[in-house]
């Protein structure tokens, strides 16, 4: 059975050169907070990069990331865990696409089989997606 919940994302939207990814996590690291996911890309200008996170203490990290020198939004998403095995990721989508929620975006990590994949998704209903995945 899923475990399905509200939770909230980082986005810090930098210029984009090399080291960046480096320099956006160093003061989380320093700071001994754990990200739990991570999605990051530069921007079709390629002048800026976007990073969006989830961590197990985003109010200490938005505090080290500013004194970084980095702005921070916090934004409203649904992770879901779900078992690591062929299929589950397309029975989440499916789901969801059966009840009309329409997502925005949606990123997917598991670590091979040994232990629950995590999917991390915005939509225009976050609450109709927990409710619908439980």
């Amino acid at each position: 059975m899923p475990n399905t919940t509200l939770a909230k994302e980082l986005w810090v939207t930098t210029q984009n050169k090399a080291g960046t990814l480096a320099k956006v996590c160093a003061p989380i690291a320093e700071a001994k907070v754990n990200i739990w996911a991570l999605c990051a890309w530069k921007d079709a200008d390629n002048n800026t990069a976007t990073f969006m996170m989830i961590t197990d203490n985003n109010a200490k990290a938005c505090g080290v990331l500013a004194k970084a020198g980095f702005k921070t939004e916090e934004k409203d998403v649904v992770v879901t865990t779900l078992e690591d095995k062929p299929g589950t990721c397309w029975n989440a989508a499916q789901k969801l696409s059966q009840v009309g929620v329409d997502i925005n975006y949606w990123y997917y990590t598991t670590c091979g089989g040994e232990c629950p994949g995590r999917i991390v998704f915005s939509t225009k209903d976050n609450n109709k997606a927990v409710k619908t995945l439980g």
